[in-house]
């Protein structure tokens, strides 16, 4: 009986919210400024088991619905400067890769990624404390609409993510 209720008070006192997050995370978009609550999980992919995470930084709307979120997945766990890799033409699951999302309602509204290597487009683990879960890092990118290019023979719509931040514990659930 006592097991039982350890492991559920346990459970109660979870730092994380009920989807995993704990922490924030914020940027400019176009000068506007942005921010967003902060998950870091274990990545699924191209890693060897805890070595590296998928940072999400997801923006809400007063209703606590997401309205954007930014995706920086395949971070290997140790700190310093990486640089995104392109998702075109062939890179659509590489580490490395950044992504962000526009929502109405549930359904994605757009989708941007960076198409171009460029070392303006980086992550950068400024802190990262493996016995307690704590990463704090930085971010910018540009990013470039998936919708490809427009009839009317505009250019792309593009977004300049800067002064990217975000801090949070690793979720290892």
């Amino acid at each position: 009986l006592l097991t039982i209720i350890s492991i559920l008070s346990c459970e109660k006192n979870s730092i994380f919210d009920n989807d995993g997050f704990y922490g924030e995370g914020k940027a400019r978009l176009d000068e506007v400024e942005w921010k967003g609550s902060t998950g870091i999980f274990k990545a699924k992919k191209y890693c060897f088991p805890d070595t590296c995470v998928a940072i999400l930084v997801e923006g809400y709307n007063k209703a606590r619905s997401v309205r954007s979120k930014i995706l920086i997945d395949q971070v290997f766990l140790k700190t310093g400067k990486f640089y995104f890799n392109p998702i075109y033409p062939t890179y659509l699951d590489t580490l490395y890769n950044f992504s962000y999302q526009e929502f109405k309602g549930d359904a994605v509204l757009e989708n941007y990624s960076i198409i171009e290597a460029d070392s303006n487009n980086y992550v950068e683990i400024k802190e990262l404390n493996m016995k307690t879960g704590d990463v704090r890092g930085s971010f910018q990118a540009r990013v470039i609409s998936n919708s490809g290019w427009p009839s009317n023979g505009s250019l792309p719509d593009t977004i300049d993510i800067t002064n990217g931040s975000f801090y949070g514990k690793i979720n290892w659930k």
